[in-house]
Parts: structure tokens; sequence; C-alpha cells
């Protein structure tokens, strides 16, 4: 199956609706529950499934955690930045910022490290 098509079935309201996950863009821990965050701007609270139940359902070719609360579509992420703490930054789709632990960011830099060529940016995207 393509993962641009990989759907994540969310119970909600009496009925099961099928969420492509290419259109997640993180999801957060609050309390014992969890948030996901959508392309178009809303928002699903997952009572008492906590991240690392969900990061099950969803496709490892494409999620990761990012921070003990936050699961990250890498897919949309646009740039990294350095920071002398423990606690680093994404960025997911150009605006939306979110932490990423020292111990993850091995992760993730491995994970993107396969597409990383290097050099100087003379006009920043």
């Amino acid at each position: 199956m393509n993962t641009s098509e990989m759907k994540l079935a969310i119970r909600y309201g009496g009925k099961i609706v099928f969420v492509p996950q290419s259109r997640i863009i993180y999801c957060k821990t609050e309390g014992k529950n969890s948030k996901i965050y959508f392309m178009d701007g809303s928002t699903c609270l997952l009572k008492k499934i906590p991240l690392v139940k969900l990061i099950e359902k969803l496709d490892r070719s494409r999620f990761l955690f990012s921070h003990i609360a936050y699961i990250i579509n890498t897919d949309i992420v646009t740039s990294i930045s350095k920071s002398t703490s423990a606690i680093h930054k994404v960025f997911l789709n150009n605006s939306i910022e979110v932490p990423l632990s020292s111990s993850r960011k091995v992760e993730l830099l491995n994970y993107i490290g396969r597409n990383m060529v290097y050099g100087k940016i003379q006009n920043p995207l």
C-alpha cells in the first residue's frame, strides 16, 4: 500500500472515521490523552490513548517521536534549529514549532540523513 494512502481509524460520535495519515502534522500528549493536529487546522482529542499506543497505529516510515510528548510527521519537516540547551526545535510546514529532545535528534537526523546534502544557502527558502 502506498504510504500516502495509509489511514488512521478514529472512533468519533458512534462511527469510525478514516483519516489519511498524510493529513496529520503532529500529535501531542495532553495528560492521559493524545491530541492530533491536522493540516486543515482541525484537531482531534483521543481520550485515554497515550502517544506510545498511538504511534503503533501510525506509519513508522513517516512518523517518529521528536520529544517524549510529541510525534511528528517527518514528511513536513522544513528545518531543525540548533540550541545550546538539551531541547532543540523542529519546524513543520515552515511555521509550526515543536520541541526536539537531544535523545530524539539523532533518530531524526538519521532518518533525514539519507536525503541530506551539505552546503551554504545564499537565499534560504
